[in-house]
């Protein structure tokens, strides 16, 4: 019985993050395609241990309610994502689900969305890798 399951094992592990990665694209598709855009603040960034890019921690309000969120841009270079603190960019939430959104600050993040990089933001391109 113990073969088998060792056996099993790695198996196992590969279909839960199957699941995990198919849940992932399955939220991804759905913010692109019903979204709402609002404005946004970056509260903190968190530099990647290995120096390319970080996460950026923001918040954002709809309704009158607080809303916050946790992103990782790993095209910002590390050394750069700290000067993001207090700056303020768009916002994505998906209309039925407002725990499911995304700050849009990179190039990338405005094609994903099919929408215009703004001329406001070119400053973020020197930022990019």
């Amino acid at each position: 019985m113990k073969r088998s399951f060792n056996k099993c094992l790695p198996y196992l592990v590969f279909l839960v993050i199957g699941c995990f990665f198919i849940k992932a694209m399955i939220r991804d598709k759905q913010l692109t395609s019903d979204f709402k855009i609002v404005p946004g603040g970056v509260v903190n960034f968190y530099a990647d241990y290995k120096g390319s890019g970080g996460s950026v921690k923001y918040s954002f309000e709809v309704n009158g309610q607080i809303y916050h969120g946790l992103g990782a841009y790993p095209t910002i270079y590390s050394s750069r994502g700290y000067s993001l603190i207090g700056e303020s960019f768009p916002v994505a939430y998906q209309v039925d689900d407002l725990n499911n959104n995304r700050m849009l600050i990179t190039t990338t993040d405005f094609k994903e969305f099919n929408l215009a990089f703004p001329d406001s933001l070119a400053w973020i391109k020197k930022m990019e890798r």
